[in-house]
């Protein structure tokens, strides 16, 4: 090969390396600069208040190619996002629960309890931001649940606590709805609730880059050293 043309790949080889390398630096500096201790993206608490029996979402549509990349959707679901939801009760003498259904099974469940659906509410998860906005709702006319909501079988998730309950779970493509109550099943709920994210694959994905950014760097200082200014040397 013309020195020329060593010469060319040898510096090619390190400008890629180089790009590897800063967007690997760029990515772990602003994951490190929005994740909380706890690994998680969170977003601003958004806080309600109502009389009913119970808060629910519309439906959450999860569909994998709005968190991760086309080229790596055969990952686990455990690799991919997991989502994380905490609420937290304002009163105090009332315990929070919470729960993720099916569309189907929580609108079952929901027919006969006065209830509220959010309907101007919006949420938001990627890599770089996790949002929650809480607006607005809508009353559906009912009765008071026949038991607490933690009796019931059908969540996919469920947890409460006193004041404060916390779920996650790697999340599935589905189509879900997000229940919030008094874990006594009463009327009145006055709670926060704030959405997390972590998305495990960015950390693989900034290995990747650091890993392939040193390898062809080294590559690159190879070609250009021994191939092009030793060959020179000795040439000389």
């Amino acid at each position: 090969m013309k020195p020329k043309l060593v010469l060319t790949a040898g510096v090619f080889l390190v400008g890629v390396s180089f790009a590897l390398l800063a967007s690997g630096g760029y990515i772990a500096w602003q994951m490190a600069s929005i994740t909380g201790s706890d690994g998680y993206i969170s977003s601003k608490p958004g806080t309600f208040s109502t009389e009913t029996y119970a808060v629910s979402s519309l439906d959450i549509n999860i569909n994998m190619d709005n968190f991760v990349p086309v080229y790596l959707q055969w990952l686990a679901p455990n690799d991919a996002v997991i989502v994380k939801f905490a609420a937290a009760s304002n009163n105090a003498s009332k315990g929070i629960f919470m729960g993720l259904g099916t569309t189907n099974d929580v609108q079952t469940y929901l027919d006969n309890i006065e209830h509220n659906t959010a309907i101007y509410y919006h949420w938001r998860i990627s890599p770089f931001r996790v949002s929650l906005e809480i607006n607005g709702a809508t009353t559906e006319m009912g009765g008071a649940p026949l038991q607490s909501p933690a009796n019931e079988t059908f969540w996919l998730l469920s947890t409460q606590g006193s004041p404060t309950a916390t779920m996650s779970a790697a999340m599935r493509a589905g189509v879900y709805r997000l229940v919030l109550m008094n874990a006594d099943g009463s009327s009145t709920i006055n709670a926060t609730l704030q959405i997390a994210a972590r998305f495990p694959f960015m950390d693989r994905l900034i290995i990747l880059l650091f890993a392939s950014g040193a390898v062809l760097g080294a590559a690159g200082g190879y070609v250009v050293y021994f191939r092009y200014i030793r060959r020179k040397q000795n040439i000389k």
